[in-house]
């Protein structure tokens, strides 16, 4: 077993008495994520005590966080072999810690990419955990299980080892996550309601969860078919508490692509693809590529149509409309008084067209787009064949 780690002295680092004040410390700085402190700390414990156990737990616990895994497997497994033979635990107790000692294993194996291991150890610790534990000790294996078979392509498997997991109602970090990957499983199957269902008990729990967001407008909009505005607010969260969240940029330029915004969507995307964001998914990155195209288009359809429509108000000296927003002298009155000239025209000649063209113009001065459409629309069927007022249609629709 390696105990040659790092004892070196600081000034901020004094020489403790004993194992247990060195344990102490360690267990400051863990919390602190001072994890070189941590293990100086935890192995100076084991140096005088090599029978201390959790120094030994604690210490794979270090060395799994900064990823030295083949350390934290070794650490582990004397923590466990120390269990095993400790004649003075209470009966259960033993079983309880090996269970524990599992888990972490499990968790390893599957940072380590080493699925099968993984599935085989938290298998191991959740038969030992279920009579002598419940709640986040049982939760743990459950979810790696739940983890190593989504990693094998298991589907099936994981949905059933996240279901068990979150039976557990730990309301913690086991008990969301098993929740979020249940969700995403569930989508896949077409499942959309349920899917729905979990990320609501994660966003009950965390409100701000940004994943959660992401899946819940994923789901929602699979369900419906389309996005929605619900679907736009779930996503500008997420990217709000998570700027640099890549799924979440991924579905808010879906969102507003599926919404018509095309020109933010080719905003977003753009960050999407950013180099320190940009994903290994090809598939993801040809269509944020495409929505980025689509953008590029939908920009200068648009900024044709801004000048059709800046065209057409300009064409009806008298209603006058400023098509810049720094020029707007042009008093609301102006507006209203036309409106009002034109209706009373129209209330004894509803069919007057060029009337009814005037007041359409004065109605989208107006910002009342809804009132122009129905002007239009009595225009278009006065005269289906004028191409000026089918444009127009087109562009208040545009709008």
């Amino acid at each position: 077993m390696n105990l040659k780690t790092s004892t070196t002295k600081t000034k901020k680092q004094p020489s403790l008495k004993t194992a247990r004040e060195y344990y102490a410390r360690a267990r400051e700085h863990f919390r602190a994520d001072k994890l070189k402190d941590a293990e100086a700390d935890y192995t100076n414990a084991i140096l005088q005590n090599k029978q201390f156990t959790e120094a030994w737990v604690f210490r794979g616990d270090v060395y799994a966080k900064t990823e030295k895994h083949g350390l934290a497997i070794e650490n582990f497994e004397e923590a466990f072999r120390l269990v095993s033979a400790d004649n003075q635990l209470r009966p259960g107790e033993g079983s309880k810690h090996k269970a524990i000692i599992l888990s972490r294993i499990a968790a390893v194996k599957l940072a380590q990419g080493k699925y099968d291991d993984a599935i085989r150890f938290s298998a191991r610790s959740a038969k030992l955990m279920q009579n002598y534990t419940t709640g986040e000790d049982l939760a743990k294996p459950r979810y790696i299980q739940g983890m190593a078979w989504l990693k094998k392509g298991g589907d099936d498997q994981a949905l059933y080892y996240f279901t068990c997991a979150a039976a557990e109602h730990t309301r913690d970090a086991y008990y969301i996550n098993s929740l979020l990957e249940r969700a995403r499983i569930l989508r896949k199957l077409a499942r959309a309601r349920q899917a729905i269902n979990d990320c609501n008990e994660i966003l009950r729990l965390n409100p701000d969860h940004p994943e959660a967001l992401v899946e819940r407008a994923n789901s929602r909009s699979e369900e419906a078919y389309e996005w929605s505005n619900e679907d736009l607010e779930d996503l500008r969260k997420a990217v709000r508490i998570s700027p640099g969240h890549p799924e979440a940029l991924f579905a808010l330029a879906n969102c507003l692509f599926g919404v018509g915004r095309f020109e933010e969507a080719g905003e977003i995307a753009a960050k999407a693809l950013a180099p320190e964001l940009n994903s290994d998914n090809e598939k993801t990155a040809v269509r944020l590529r495409n929505i980025m195209g689509e953008a590029n288009k939908t920009k200068v359809v648009r900024e044709k149509a801004l000048a059709d429509y800046h065209a057409f108000v300009r064409s009806y000296p008298g209603v006058k409309i400023s098509s810049h927003r720094k020029n707007a002298q042009v008093k609301q009155e102006e507006f209203d008084k036309a409106i009002a000239e034109t209706s009373r025209v129209l209330l004894a000649n509803p069919g007057d067209v060029a009337t009814l063209s005037k007041r359409a113009a004065a109605w989208i001065g107006r910002g009342n787009l809804e009132k122009a459409r129905e002007d239009l629309d009595r225009l278009v069927e006065l005269q289906p064949d004028n191409p000026d007022f089918l444009n127009m249609q087109e562009l208040v629709e545009f709008f």
